[in-house]
């Protein structure tokens, strides 16, 4: 997999990369739809562009009646999926039987508003993290933009990204993850992208401490 300097931007990024931890929560908090919880933050640079913040969310699905004369199927789907939360960052692992995970395979989804009445910038981010070291693996890695306002057809993917993380620990949640790294991304069209990543819940099917410990 071709490297990316990552000294790209960087003097340009400087600018956000080193702000303050607490600058990094400073997101409107009208953001999303009603209920709604931002769990983090993605800033993003693209050379010649005023940079973008866009935020991962956690949302709980309302219960709702189901419609007049609908199926009794339907209807228990629709009493099944109430108060059930989803989470646009999470992690998965596969079941290896008892040995120890071969990696976190980590997926972000991070938009400017996650209001879908709002016309928004999204990302998408696909990685995986090795249990035993913390640190990002080399394989499966993925990077997918699209402008507001645009369809899949304007959709800009790369596969050639520098990951680094500069903190990766259990979160406040038993099955949570906190994340916080730089990726750097070469997109299809020759652009490079550099952003700042920091996400205090990226939520799991298990707790993460029976995978590596809580954080000290």
């Amino acid at each position: 997999m071709q490297r990316i300097d990552r000294r790209l931007f960087g003097f340009a990024l400087a600018g956000l990369t080193l702000l303050p931890r607490s600058a990094w929560a400073d997101t409107p908090a009208a953001i999303g739809m009603p209920g709604d919880e931002v769990t983090g933050t993605m800033d993003l640079l693209r050379a010649g562009e005023a940079p973008l913040r866009l935020v991962t969310y956690a949302r709980t699905i309302p219960a709702r009646p189901a419609p007049e004369n609908s199926d009794p199927t339907a209807a228990a789907l629709l009493d099944s999926l109430a108060g059930r939360v989803i989470h646009s960052a999470s992690w998965t692992s596969p079941d290896t039987r008892g040995a120890a995970p071969v990696a976190f395979y980590i997926s972000i989804e991070a938009l400017e508003n996650p209001d879908p009445r709002t016309p928004s910038a999204r990302v998408s981010l696909e990685f995986q993290i090795d249990p035993a070291t913390l640190e990002p693996l080399e394989r499966g890695r993925s990077f997918r933009f699209r402008p507001a306002g645009q369809g899949r057809s304007a959709e800009l993917s790369s596969s050639t990204l520098d990951i680094s993380l500069d903190h990766v620990a259990q979160g406040d949640h038993p099955n949570g993850l906190a994340l916080e790294g730089r990726v750097i991304v070469r997109m299809e069209d020759g652009a490079i992208i550099e952003g700042h990543l920091r996400i205090e819940d990226v939520r799991g099917p298990s707790p993460v401490g029976d995978l590596i410990g809580p954080a000290p």
